[in-house]
């Protein structure tokens, strides 16, 4: 699968790192089709109809978090893989992820590089675990 023919959703409360990443992926070739600054208003557009394939989900955000919102995903849509993309490296959060079904971690410190190559293995139909 190539980076085109890869559709993600960027789901994060900070409108400036979505148009960041927005602007990153599409540099490389990744086709953002959505972003959301919560859970809620993702879960509200896939209902639209339209469903990327890889969701790159924040942790911490007001109104439904990324923990509520993986668990809503992968029960509605459970072809769409999640990648988180977080602040907290903590081992806890990382471990809670993983058990609870996310396809891969990236910390927001990580560099891009890793986050490219986590969503190509991941887009690939492999879990990956942790970029830190």
């Amino acid at each position: 699968m190539t980076n085109q023919s890869v559709t993600i959703a960027i789901v994060d409360d900070h409108a400036v790192l979505r148009k960041g990443m927005i602007f990153r992926l599409k540099t490389v070739g990744f086709n953002v089709i959505m972003e959301a600054e919560n859970g809620k208003h993702f879960l509200e557009q896939l209902e639209k109809g339209t469903i990327p394939d890889v969701c790159i989900l924040d942790i911490n955000m007001p109104v439904m978090n990324g923990f509520e919102t993986l668990q809503r995903v992968k029960a509605e849509y459970p072809d769409m893989r999640v990648v988180f993309f977080s602040m907290n490296d903590d081992k806890t959060y990382i471990d809670k992820a993983m058990e609870m079904g996310a396809d891969g971690y990236v910390t927001k410190d990580a560099p891009m590089q890793e986050l490219d190559q986590v969503l190509a293995r991941v887009s690939a139909g492999k879990r990956m675990g942790v970029a830190v």
